[in-house]
């Protein structure tokens, strides 16, 4: 099941310290041509496997196929030797690695994030969980850049001088609250 997006993020591209497209300030979708883009392997969807790692540009021209990898941590070390990978600027801060430089891709559509459940799976919490997402409202744009569901009402906090922590802490307390409580063994 897919639920409500939460966050749009743009795509940033992984290349070796030593690449080409490593010294520059962005890189245009069109040039992802001169590639071989790192792509994830089954089970992923066809979708997610398209989005990673698409096989043509906007304008049509062909992306080179590199290796296919099950995880991304199996993915970066291939970027910073022979291959680059698409990942959403967020993901590329986290995972920074010395011989990786990470170029900004124009171009392209953002990477979007999503609650997706397997129907089989579906429990109270997670229909309440998707419900409570869908209610923040839509992705909005944050006045620092980032885009995700409810930024706005963090931004507005911020503008009254709220601190950054509280704005952020507010609106996700009802989430919080839907948390399992803590289960102790017996004798602790």
């Amino acid at each position: 099941m897919v639920g409500a997006a939460f966050s749009r993020q743009p795509r940033t591209l992984a290349v070796s310290t030593g690449h080409a497209f490593a010294g520059r300030s962005f890189v245009q979708a069109e040039e992802l041509s001169g590639c071989e883009l790192i792509g994830v392997d089954s089970p992923a969807s066809a979708r997610w496997r398209a989005a990673v790692a698409p096989a043509a540009t906007p304008r049509g021209r062909p992306i080179g196929a590199g290796p296919r990898v099950g995880t991304l941590q199996e993915g970066l070390p291939l970027a910073a030797g022979r291959g680059a990978m698409l990942l959403c600027e967020p993901t590329a801060e986290y995972h920074g690695r010395r011989a990786l430089t990470f170029v900004p891709v124009t171009g392209l559509p953002d990477s979007t994030l999503g609650l997706v459940w397997h129907r089989d799976h579906e429990t109270a919490r997670v229909r309440a969980f998707a419900r409570a997402l869908a209610e923040t409202g839509p992705i909005e744009e944050h006045p620092d850049g980032w885009r995700s569901r409810g930024a706005a009402r963090v931004g507005r906090g911020l503008r009254r001088g709220m601190s950054r922590a509280k704005a952020v802490r507010e609106p996700a307390a009802r989430l919080r609250r839907m948390r399992p409580p803590r289960r102790t063994r017996p004798g602790r």
